[in-house]
């Protein structure tokens, strides 16, 4: 097992916590703050842990962001189920630096998410914008913290 604090059950609450409260604060001020890329992680590892209890209560997590940006219920939760058992091995097969991986896992996801959200909604630059600056934010919290 790597040592990473996504694979503490109580910190990955606390963390989930956090995520929720920062989404609830800024989607009120028109400001999409989404930290889907810790969650997709977060999901990652308890997978990996088999930590289904921490997943279960992820998994909500997630439904919570999903609504709140504006996906579908569970479209994300299923890229996640469907990166980390098709994409995410192969990319790991490639990649040969594995400090590296993470920040590919939370690019893949974000723009696997653009991909989801443009099928039902319409894109524009603010969007593609306000997912920049969160693929930023994402890497800057990975780097600094897992």
């Amino acid at each position: 097992m790597n040592k990473s604090i996504l694979n503490v059950p109580i910190i990955i609450f606390f963390i989930s916590i956090i995520i929720l409260i920062i989404n609830t604060i800024f989607s009120i001020y028109f400001i999409s703050i989404m930290l889907i890329g810790i969650i997709f992680l977060s999901i990652e590892q308890c997978i990996k842990n088999k930590q289904y209890y921490t997943l279960t209560f992820l998994i909500f997590v997630m439904l919570y962001l999903e609504i709140n940006i504006g996906f579908r219920p569970f479209s994300l939760t299923l890229l996640a189920f469907f990166s980390h058992v098709l994409i995410l091995p192969y990319i790991k097969r490639v990649m040969t630096l594995s400090t590296v991986s993470n920040y590919v896992h939370v690019l893949w996801f974000y723009l696997a998410a653009i991909f989801v959200y443009s099928i039902n909604n319409d894109l524009s630059f603010n969007i593609i914008l306000s997912i920049f600056f969160n693929i930023i934010i994402d890497f800057i919290v990975v780097g600094l913290f897992i």
